[in-house]
């Protein structure tokens, strides 16, 4: 919905304020406005898809002691103003004088996904929230002279001057054993995200620039509104269509601006998103990424779509097209390829240039146990344990590595456990979450994934474990139930063949990695770099080399840079810690 930047401890220059703005632009084309005091400056870029009239921010208290800022969506906006009979044009104004009202304690009752920034003068702290899956990113940065530095994107932080860009070596090495990170790291030296489902609160500020303060984190005791109740597997089918129904009509019916965009690739996940989206929204359109009109994903989608009545268009890519893009994707998300996102938000800007919200079905395999890991958890841990020795060195700095050692002494029962806790948390946010919100928002599109509601995960916590997976046999059932797919059309989803994601992009990563040999990495400098020891594959590899380039080298300067440059300046990095 919007971009957040800010710097607390001193008030910044107008010129570093519109700078780090001017690196979130995308994020909010709509509107632009700053706050500062005397110790702090909070600046905010506005994507307008609800209260498009009132929605303007930062917002302040009456009496100016109070600054917020804030971005995403609070689904029971109406429903909370008038239990806590609370009248507010926007959800910005909403969060402002619930917290006036009850303090901290009020982000208890938010059923949504945000990022808040709050600086509170009287008490001189600046206290940040997150929702409790992470949807909505936010990081920080400590600077000396305790100024601390807020935004919603790592480029944000990049465009203040006296910011100082680093690899952190152990995110590096928690990425290559497991693909992901802890889930507060950024791959970035002292870069931290706030973690998901918590209130950070950073000072007090003294306004002197000394050193002090504090950092205090709590978890959020988020509550679902409404309890499911699932009491043996006959139910479990039914409570899981309406859950999940009742989670996307929220995210659908919560937008001003329309149409609503499904992204659908003819699997499972997103023909149950766009089947159940259609009972709540007659102005609903779907976007498959392709390869072209034979793929699998492209006859599948097509025959959903149609047999639903919702309109479709297939959006072409190729190895070719990745390659026009990678600069830009890369500054959109250094530490994964997040062109999925990208290309999903080209597309609706070209098919459906009036829409701003897109549904996708992130979060699914985590709910309901669709990966490898659930299918054949011995074989991941034997993988994980045998890349973990690797990077053995840096174990003892890691507390996600020494919780993966961990798995060593575990019974199977509690491995599984902890294993599936862990993709719910850290590997949603790192490889899904981030890349998904950054790719999307930095062509203006929101990306809202209902599989990710309180009631969705009071769902997966109250089924029964042999109903979740693998290989999502709940989610199967629901869409084998469906009365608007005939038998034939329920038939040809179900029985499918499986892919790792959509056929097109994982094609053209495919193609990436053929080029990256064919250009001769293997002969490159990157190979002899330190950061080497930290890649699983040539595509990894130059994405880092990459980054590095656009991050470290550039600072975020991209203007004219095409493949070819990129990839030779990346082939010719030798990144030092």
């Amino acid at each position: 919905m919007c971009g957040i930047v800010a710097v607390v401890g001193q008030r910044a220059e107008d010129k570093v304020l519109s700078a780090m703005l001017d690196a979130v632009e995308a994020r909010g084309p709509d509107g632009r406005e700053s706050v500062s005091g005397d110790w702090f400056s909070v600046g905010f870029c506005r994507l307008a898809i609800y209260a498009l009239e009132a929605g303007r921010q930062p917002v302040r208290s009456p009496d100016g002691a109070v600054t917020l800022a804030f971005n995403g969506e609070i689904y029971n906006f109406e429903a909370l103003a008038e239990r806590l009979g609370i009248r507010a044009a926007s959800e910005a104004e909403l969060l402002l004088q619930g917290y006036l009202a009850h303090g901290s304690s009020f982000v208890s009752q938010l059923d949504g996904d945000f990022a808040v920034v709050i600086v509170d003068e009287k008490r001189r702290v600046c206290e940040l929230w997150r929702d409790r899956f992470g949807v909505k990113p936010l990081y920080y940065t400590m600077l000396p002279g305790r100024r601390l530095l807020i935004s919603s994107e790592i480029r944000g932080l990049l465009a203040h001057p006296d910011f100082v860009l680093g690899w952190d070596e152990l995110a590096l090495a928690e990425r290559y054993v497991l693909t992901f990170w802890s889930t507060e790291r950024t791959t970035f030296k002292g870069v931290r995200q706030i973690l998901p489902g918590h209130r950070t609160v950073i000072g007090p500020f003294d306004g002197s620039g000394a050193e002090g303060g504090a950092l205090h984190v709590e978890e959020i005791p988020y509550t679902p509104e409404r309890q499911i109740s699932v009491v043996g597997e006959c139910e479990v089918v039914k409570a899981c269509t309406d859950t999940l129904q009742a989670s996307i009509a929220k995210r659908v019916q919560h937008t001003q601006v329309s149409p609503v965009v499904v992204a659908l690739s003819g699997g499972i996940d997103s023909s149950l998103l766009a089947a159940l989206a259609r009972r709540a929204s007659s102005e609903l359109t779907a976007i498959t990424i392709c390869g072209g009109p034979d793929e699998l994903d492209a006859r599948h989608s097509t025959l959903l779509a149609s047999k639903l009545g919702i309109e479709h268009h297939l959006y072409t890519v190729s190895t070719e097209r990745l390659l026009e893009v990678i600069p830009a994707v890369v500054l959109a998300q250094p530490a994964n390829g997040a062109f999925l996102a990208w290309f999903l938000a080209e597309a609706m800007q070209r098919l459906t240039p009036s829409a701003k919200v897109l549904l996708c079905g992130e979060g699914a395999d985590e709910m309901f146990h669709g990966y490898r890991v659930h299918s054949d958890p011995a074989g991941f841990k034997a993988q994980t344990l045998d890349a973990l020795s690797a990077v053995s060195d840096l174990e003892g700095g890691s507390a996600l590595l020494r919780r993966v050692r961990g798995w060593e002494q575990m019974e199977p029962a509690a491995y599984y456990e902890d294993v599936t806790a862990l993709f719910l948390s850290a590997q949603l946010v790192n490889r899904h979450l981030v890349p998904f919100d950054h790719g999307t928002m930095a062509r203006r599109v929101e990306c809202r994934v209902p599989f990710l509601g309180l009631e969705m995960l009071d769902l997966h916590d109250r089924t029964p474990r042999r109903a979740l997976g693998p290989n999502k046999p709940l989610l199967r059932r629901a869409l084998n139930q469906l009365p608007e797919l005939d038998a034939s059309t329920r038939d040809a989803l179900l029985t499918r063949q499986r892919t790792a994601g959509y056929t097109a992009t994982e094609a053209a990563r495919a193609g990436l990695r053929r080029l990256l040999m064919e250009r001769g990495l293997t002969r490159s400098r990157l190979m002899a770099s330190k950061i080497m020891r930290f890649s699983r594959n040539p595509e990894e590899l130059f994405w880092l080399g990459a980054a590095h380039v656009v991050y470290f080298e550039r600072r975020g300067k991209i203007d004219g840079m095409d493949f070819e440059t990129l990839l030779e300046e990346a082939f010719n990095a030798s990144p030092e810690w």
